[in-house]
């Protein structure tokens, strides 16, 4: 890598012919202009002739990080902005000072939990999914429950049931989300458009107390208990809300 120092012809920055410039640690450097080859395309991921001609290897490991992972956290964040990122990511960054966007956070809390969580060296599929019940859907100081027990999907409904336990700072009169994701079924998967959908956090009848330890949540009927994911957190009366914990629908 060459470095400019001291050059009577001043610092080289952005690019030139062959070379780009640039300030490295302080220093002006150069280095050579490199095109990325992107293995991790839906053009690669389709497969033309002519690239396999030419000996161009689809990359399973791009596409799943770009897709499989941070466009299904960057979609469900931006299909629910006012109802859910606002009042919960957006309220934790300014209440903590914190230099992101309330669904950067999101993105940034989620996204590894969901790369590591599945094979992604092979092509995402409906047989190498990540672990949605990994994903975090809320964050926050207050205390969450101890654990999601169950989370039973009839008829357009999911009732949760949670461990109404406190050791910290939870109590019983917490006001309690509840808040389900269906897993991208086979249709979402082709193409690398796995997006699922997060039915937002409410529920029937609400407000349910974290002391009930049950409630239920309306979402459409014809759907696959499967292929879906439960999630109950809580907040309390100065709007501090807890990490939510989750559940598989059966």
């Amino acid at each position: 890598m060459a470095k400019y120092i001291g050059s009577p012809w001043g610092s080289l920055k952005g690019k030139l012919g062959a070379a780009v410039g640039l300030d490295w640690k302080g220093i002006d450097s150069a280095r050579v202009h490199v095109i990325p080859r992107n293995p991790g395309s839906i053009k690669k991921h389709l497969g033309s002739r002519d690239e396999c001609a030419r000996g161009v290897i689809f990359s399973p490991k791009q596409m799943n990080i770009r897709r499989a992972v941070l466009a299904m956290l960057g979609f469900t964040g931006r299909m629910n902005l006012v109802n859910w990122i606002h009042p919960i990511w957006e309220w934790y960054c300014d209440s903590h000072n914190k230099k992101l966007t309330g669904i950067n956070l999101f993105v940034k809390e989620n996204a590894r939990r969901l790369f590591n969580s599945f094979n992604t060296l092979s092509k995402f599929s409906t047989s190498n999914l990540p672990d949605y019940t990994l994903m975090q859907v809320s964050t926050g100081d207050l205390e969450p429950a101890p654990s999601l027990t169950s989370a039973v999907y009839a008829a357009g409904t999911v009732t949760l049931t949670w461990d109404t336990a406190t050791y910290g700072n939870g109590a019983a009169g917490d006001e309690a989300y509840a808040a389900v994701y269906k897993i991208p079924t086979a249709s979402e998967v082709a193409d690398y458009k796995p997006y699922g959908w997060l039915y937002t956090p409410a529920f029937a009848g609400a407000p349910i107390l974290r002391g009930a330890g049950t409630g239920t949540i309306t979402i459409p009927t014809g759907l696959s208990a499967a292929y879906l994911v439960g999630f109950v957190f809580f907040v309390d009366s100065c709007a501090n809300y807890s990490p939510s914990v989750s559940v598989q629908c059966t």
